[in-house]
């Protein structure tokens, strides 16, 4: 195995991985931009529309009239179950 493969190997991962990169803030991008015209109360309740809990809120209740019609509770359990615990 010659020197070369190696690297051309770790040059391919490195451009994989930054292009991945680049894929996630594109996609964060989009959903800001989303609930800023769909929701954008949404903002104010979380400043990274793009966290975990978030998103499992969304996917919950993919709309404000969603979200104000489901009860406190049910929205609690949502978020206590994603969100971080140190």
């Amino acid at each position: 195995m010659s020197k070369v493969e190696p690297v051309a190997t770790y040059r391919e991962l490195v451009r994989l991985q930054q292009q991945l990169s680049d894929d996630v803030v594109r996609y964060q991008h989009e959903i800001h931009a989303l609930l800023a015209v769909l929701c954008p109360e949404f903002t104010t309740g979380f400043a990274d529309p793009t966290r975990a809990t978030a998103l499992a809120l969304l996917q919950r209740s993919p709309s404000a009239p969603a979200v104000a019609q489901t009860d406190v509770v049910t929205l609690s359990q949502v978020l206590h179950q994603v969100a971080p615990h140190p």
